[in-house]
């Protein structure tokens, strides 16, 4: 990874830190396409006590497995904590999800027509507020906690615990495999075939990380997202990705592992130089391997620093 990438990614995190623990409430209008480093701004405005306001037309999605990466900037702990296995299912196949998805999965709080977010932005503008909360309670009222219909995700919610459930990226596949027949075997199949374009090193590390999360700060993910970042840039798939998918956009990447499969074991995140300008925000080494459960991280690794913000609440 480059020193420029570097710093980006660091920044990256950084604010994405800021913003969970901002002590003001924190409002995030999601309009049109919602993606990575969107999302990353976005999630952590509910944990401020503020609102995610999603539109009618809002198309959300963490597709980092297609390009060879993870569900990075903290997003991990976010999808660890939606209901079931969604969180697992959305991180390894990057699928894309709309309003009411977001909704019922706990990736936004309220809805809106997309017309009347720019009248909602100068009526801000115009009213004063006596208190963050009170800001909230305007937002929260000029929307509506429906998309106006189904969400896809609520449909097809038990046949993502089924196959999504735990296992690394092989045993969800073999299980959606195992589905032959009726709408279960239809969904079954498209999953599987979605699994099948993505970069089966990087569902392996996608799935692991959202497991980890479950049971870690948000400093904790954001350190841990940033070292494999630069183990990812520097041993993994993501500049061939980058490559196939948005340079030459012949959609066939050259994955280092062809088939999820044939994935044996992932890769180190190196432990960060102190000497360097990011160094205060991360400084582990993540041991992830596959072929067995709770992989855990190697003793040897340093104690981590803390991201430099403000602490945690």
């Amino acid at each position: 990874m480059t020193e420029t990438i570097d710093e980006f990614f660091t920044d990256e995190n950084r604010l994405n830190h800021a913003i969970f623990t901002y002590p003001k409430p924190y409002i995030a209008l999601m309009k049109g396409v919602v993606m990575g480093g969107g999302m990353g701004i976005s999630q952590g405005a509910r944990k401020t006590g503020g609102v995610r306001v999603v539109a009618a037309s809002t198309k959300l999605a963490m597709p980092e497995t297609c390009i060879g990466l993870f569900p990075d900037v903290g997003v991990s702990w976010f999808l660890a904590h939606t209901p079931g296995a969604i969180g697992r299912y959305l991180a390894a196949t990057g699928a894309m999800i709309d309003a009411a998805d977001a909704l019922y999965a706990g990736l936004a709080d309220s809805c809106m027509e997309d017309d009347s977010l720019a009248g909602l932005v100068d009526a801000l503008k115009k009213r004063t507020f006596a208190t963050g909360p009170d800001v909230v309670r305007f937002v929260e009222a000029e929307g509506r906690a429906d998309a106006g219909k189904a969400s896809d995700l609520e449909q097809n919610r038990v046949f993502i615990d089924k196959h999504f459930a735990s296992g690394n990226g092989a045993a969800c596949l073999k299980s959606l495999e195992s589905a032959t027949s009726g709408p279960e075997g239809e969904w079954a199949a498209h999953t599987a075939a979605e699994l099948r374009e993505r970069s089966p090193l990087l569902i392996d590390v996608s799935l692991e990380l959202i497991d980890r999360a479950k049971s870690s700060s948000m400093a904790e993910t954001l350190r841990r997202d940033l070292g494999l970042t630069r183990a990812t840039f520097d041993h993994g798939d993501v500049m061939e990705g980058i490559l196939a998918r948005i340079v030459d956009k012949d959609n066939q990447p050259a994955w280092k592992v062809t088939r999820v499969e044939a994935v044996t074991r992932m890769f180190d995140s190196p432990s960060v130089d102190r000497a360097r300008p990011s160094a205060g925000c991360a400084r582990r080494l993540v041991r992830f391997a596959t072929g067995r459960e709770g992989a855990q991280e190697d003793e040897r690794a340093p104690a981590p620093h803390r991201i430099r913000c403000k602490s945690e609440r």
